[in-house]
């Protein structure tokens, strides 16, 4: 399992998005917290 998941992780730092994307469930379903501090889209 952590091989599986260090391969994701890689895939991300390089940009590689389709093998991220590859990974997950079809039927993923992403839920964000209200009042999230990102949710104006700054990342700091």
């Amino acid at each position: 399992m952590k091989t599986i998941i260090e391969n994701i992780y890689n895939a991300f730092a390089e940009g590689n998005i389709s093998v991220v994307l590859a990974a997950m469930d079809e039927n993923i379903f992403w839920n964000e917290a209200e009042g999230n501090s990102l949710a104006d889209g700054n990342p700091y």
